[in-house]
């Protein structure tokens, strides 16, 4: 089956067309979620105030140090950059500080 009919296809769909609800049922049928496409869920959950964007936008901090073996600084801005996404979702500064951070 072409990536247009898998589960991760829907998902990355899902994710483009800032579907939450469906990105997130979909998430759990994946066995693996990248951890830019895991950011893209926290950005849509605060996009939408999702209250439990904390407890997500933690879990991929997690991720993020234990994948990507960030140091001190790095784990630091992206924790800030997350706080500052939850204050204010459109926030630019915040959306490359990640991007660059997981790029």
């Amino acid at each position: 089956m072409g990536v247009h009919g898998s589960d991760h296809g829907r998902f990355k769909r899902a994710l483009a067309a800032g579907h939450l609800t469906a990105a997130l049922i979909m998430a759990r049928d994946l066995p693996h979620v990248a951890l830019p496409d895991a950011l893209e869920l926290c950005r849509l959950m605060a996009d939408a105030g999702d209250q439990r964007y904390p407890r997500a936008a933690s879990r991929w901090l997690e991720r993020f140090s234990c994948e990507t073996g960030a140091g001190l600084t790095e784990v630091q801005l992206a924790a800030a950059a997350l706080g500052q996404l939850w204050e204010s979702p459109d926030s630019d500064v915040a959306r490359r500080t990640l991007a660059q951070l997981i790029g």
